[in-house]
């Protein structure tokens, strides 16, 4: 079971999206067949779990494109990446899903509920920030539930801080 302390590595894989565009986005090479969560080359990475048949998840959705583009307006979003995983779902239902509420991101097929290995009492409608910590991720915030506006805003800022945070942190180590 991972917690707040405890980085996340190997061990659960989803497939690469079939879309250039996104495996780029990712960070994840042309030919990359499958990635696990450490292999995004960002900083941050915002994961969205989902199933196409949540109604949770479906009224969600604005408010995390709200999320999105707070990132992206603060200029950090070079700094995070996002990323849908369908908990449950196949490659088709994670893709009609993410089309359906214009992800602004990959969104990728947990078919297996792998994630779950990590996390065994995950469900769908969770929202799971990570901050890279070596060749791993280690868990920053997790929301669970209704995503509303007003949670957007106050992860965003949480976000937003935190990087910004780390970036002052790092550019002044490496200084002295």
């Amino acid at each position: 079971m991972v917690d707040g302390a405890t980085p996340v590595s190997s061990g659960v894989t989803f497939p690469a999206p079939a879309d250039a565009r996104q495996r780029q986005y990712l960070g994840l090479s042309a030919g990359a067949e499958t990635f696990g969560l450490a292999d995004v080359q960002a900083d941050w990475l915002v994961v969205e779990v989902f199933d196409m048949y949540c109604h949770i998840c479906q009224q969600s959705a604005p408010a995390l494109r709200r999320l999105h583009d707070a990132v992206q307006k603060a200029g950090v979003g070079d700094r995070v990446r996002f990323l849908g995983v369908g908990l449950g779902n196949s490659p088709l239902e994670a893709r009609a899903f993410a089309r359906r509420f214009k992800f602004p991101f990959p969104a990728v097929p947990d078919r297996e509920n792998q994630l779950r290995k990590l996390f065994p009492r995950l469900r769908a409608s969770t929202l799971l920030v990570f901050h890279r910590q070596g060749d791993a991720r280690q868990l920053f915030t997790r929301h669970d539930g209704l995503l509303r506006k007003k949670d957007a805003d106050e992860l965003a800022k949480k976000i937003i801080e935190a990087v910004r945070s780390a970036g002052a942190s790092s550019s002044s180590s490496s200084e002295s």
